[in-house]
């Protein structure tokens, strides 16, 4: 049904209020919670976030436990002063002793995929060093061991074409995956004249298929002879079995199509034998799989909808029986569903089932799954850290836990505990992540809840200015996250983009709103931004409303506000802008307000625009066109300065559709404007030079419009 409601922008819009979807999860409503509006202490000059240590953090990029769990081993994954990019490290910390050692140091080569071989000798990832001796400046990914005992890290695969994933297969050989490239095939010319011609496909052009490698005779054999890829695999702890994904798709995920009509496909294949037989037929796309340790089921999650395209979706769990090929669907009592770090699976295989971090807005739930003749149990897990904890491995044994601690007031620390039935106990901290952030201060976060649109509880994580006093209005900057199916979480999120913790100690609110449309707090939630219109209605009606009632509670002057963002952030923020004149000053990145550059030139555009609003630009012109829908042609009415950056080769936004809005407020905006463009990077800029001059610029532009009380 459709309701009409007065926005807090003074804006009548249409809320398009979607019915509740069985079995799709729809969580029920938490009570509203207020700010504590408790004084907030000064931060001294000294204790201040620079740019410098914003940009410096640290975080674990990769972890996981020795086979007998008496060691860590973990990715560092740093930014230091003179850095190009983000460096690597594989660290190893002894848990008897707690003693951290540095294994090997990759420079800005990620180090991906890591492993313990399974005789706990050695540890294996992938990287794109250039092998010894080489005299070439690049590489492919390929296969590194690294000796437990310090000695020597070399490469263990020399695949012409590179190494896609790999898994052990026992402690003598390993299973990966390649393109026919890896058969010595004429692949044609190299060098200076090679063919670096871009084929527009959605379809794959080589087969990559799974190979064996016996690592002591370097011997190699092919074990399928697939014509299409093979995206994901991972090979049972015995050694005899492989689950994989396979698809004729160009993609590695169903959810990166163009059109999404490109089917992936789950196999479980005999390494003996070479049979495969075709399993989880229901699921279309998998986040993630693990074995148990008998290797006699298989868990593997899965993204749900009932929609006919993959945009949103809750995460589900399966359980397929090896022996029996017995499967049903994991009973997890939970509507919201599985929380995901990075788009990847947190579900971690235990005795007698599993740990899943289970999706609850800012705080998802580590909670344990166990088995038994009776059915599936599940128990929140009790912990000081439980609701804050990211990025976390278990122990083989389900004995110990490592994760990664923060909130959104304090910097991230790795950390190694003990799991006791349905508890995390003694937890012990390996490292501060960032230690030249210990010294610093910072301003108080408290989570938030308001009636958003169609009269939802929304939720947002509020960050007060430092030195805050009650009864004293202060300026606000919102900074909603991209997505707009995706997440914020109360976790140090402090970065380039999204400088939380450095805007607030310099004096104002700063509101991060998980809006409509966000993910975890249920599938009705998620979908609500299908309808048209509904895409913007409903976030601008959320984040009004949440503007509205600090300002009721004279906490922020709604005279001066700001915004900034990166990807849908942006997006809203443009839209916001262009309706809202309080709106002093704008930073946005990866997006603008048209949409017909997104239909025709973004990765997933198709999709995308189909799903949230039903009509292409063939079809409906009028409605790309319309300013409720498209922003850019309210360009004329933006009185707000706005600063805009765009990576050059972004495929998910196209930098197009932030030319066209640049040029749109340029021309017609009495407002000034300002485009960098950063060449050579994606969506995600890669550089570290690229990251500090947006913060050097966003600092400049705020200076000048924001804190000033703007133009």
């Amino acid at each position: 049904m459709m309701r009409l409601v007065w926005s807090g922008l003074g804006l009548l819009v249409t809320i398009a209020v979607v019915a509740s979807v069985p079995g799709c999860g729809n969580a029920p409503a938490p009570a509203l919670k207020d700010p504590s509006m408790a004084p907030c202490p000064a931060v001294s000059e000294e204790r201040m976030l620079s740019i410098d240590d914003v940009l410096q953090a640290r975080d674990v990029y990769a972890m996981c436990f020795s086979p007998d769990g008496s060691a860590l081993a973990w990715v560092q994954i740093a930014v230091f002063a003179d850095s190009l990019t983000p460096e690597f490290a594989l660290q190893l910390t002894s848990l008897p002793t707690m003693e951290t050692r540095q294994l090997f140091d990759a420079g800005y080569n990620a180090i991906e995929d890591l492993t313990w071989s399974p005789d706990g000798k050695s540890l294996a990832f992938l990287t794109s060093i250039p092998a010894p001796g080489s005299t070439s400046d690049t590489a492919t990914a390929q296969v590194w061991t690294s000796d437990a005992e310090g000695g020597e890290t070399s490469p263990l695969t020399a695949v012409p074409g590179g190494v896609g994933a790999y898994d052990w297969c026992g402690p003598g050989s390993l299973i990966y995956s390649a393109t026919g490239a890896s058969e010595y095939e004429d692949k044609g010319s190299a060098g200076a004249d090679a063919d670096d011609t871009v084929h527009v496909s959605q379809l794959a052009e080589e087969a990559e298929r799974l190979y064996r490698l016996d690592v002591m005779s370097g011997e190699t054999v092919r074990l399928t002879d697939n014509d299409d890829t093979i995206p994901y695999f991972t090979v049972s702890p015995d050694g005899n079995r492989a689950f994989m994904v396979r698809t004729t798709s160009a993609c590695d995920d169903l959810t990166d199509e163009y059109y999404q009509d490109i089917p992936f496909e789950n196999y479980l294949l005999d390494l003996g034998s070479g049979e495969e037989r075709r399993v989880l037929e229901e699921v279309r796309s998998t986040p993630g799989a693990a074995w148990s340790a008998d290797s006699s089921t298989l868990y593997v999650t899965d993204k749900y909808t009932q929609d006919s395209l993959l945009v949103t979706y809750i995460v589900r769990a399966h359980a397929l029986d090896v022996q029996s090929g017995e499967e049903g669907l994991i009973p997890l009592e939970w509507e919201r569903g599985i929380h995901l770090e990075e788009g990847e699976s947190t579900l971690q295989a235990v005795p007698h089932g599993f740990i899943v971090s289970l999706a609850d807005g800012f705080n998802p739930k580590l909670t344990r799954y166990t088995i038994s003749n009776s059915g599936w149990k599940d128990g929140t897990l009790g912990g000081e850290h439980q609701g804050n904890i990211f990025r976390y491995e278990t122990s083989p044994d389900g004995a110990c836990i490592a994760y990664v601690h923060s909130t959104s007031s304090a910097p991230p620390h790795l950390c190694v505990a003990s799991l006791e039935n349905d508890d995390i106990v003694d937890p012990r901290e390996v490292i501060a992540l960032s230690p030249h952030l210990e010294e610093k201060s910072f301003t108080r976060s408290e989570l938030i809840s308001w009636e958003g649109a169609g009269g939802d509880v929304v939720e947002g994580m509020l960050l007060y200015p430092a030195g805050y006093t009650p009864g004293v209005r202060y300026p606000l900057m919102l900074m909603p996250h991209g997505g707009p199916f995706a997440v914020d979480v109360d976790e140090y999120g402090t970065d380039y983009q999204y400088p939380y913790q450095y805007m607030a100690q310099r004096g104002c609110f700063v509101l991060s709103p998980n809006y409509h449309g966000s993910r975890d707090y249920g599938c009705e939630f998620a979908r609500s931004l299908q309808g048209g219109s509904a895409f913007y209605d409903l976030p601008l009606a959320d984040i009004a409303a949440g503007i509205d009632r600090l300002v009721e509670l004279d906490m922020v002057d709604p005279e001066r506000l700001g915004t900034m963002g990166w990807s849908n952030g942006s997006i809203l923020s443009i839209a916001l802008i262009a309706r809202d004149g309080r709106f002093k000053a704008a930073s946005c990145g990866a997006g603008g307000g048209e949409w017909v550059s997104v239909w025709g030139g973004s990765a997933s555009g198709y999709a995308l625009l189909e799903y949230y609003f039903g009509v292409s630009p063939v079809e409906d012109p009028a409605f790309y066109t319309n300013p409720r829908n498209a922003p850019f042609y309210d360009a004329a009415e933006i009185k707000t300065p706005v600063v805009m950056y765009q990576g050059e080769d972004d495929a998910t936004v196209p930098p197009a559709m932030s030319w066209i809005t640049y040029r749109g407020i340029q021309a017609y905006a009495q407002a000034p404007v300002e485009l960098f463009i950063f060449p050579g990077e994606g969506h995600e800029p890669d550089q570290v030079a690229h990251w500090r001059r947006k913060m050097v610029e966003d600092q400049a532009w705020f200076d000048r419009y924001f804190w000033s009380g703007g133009i």
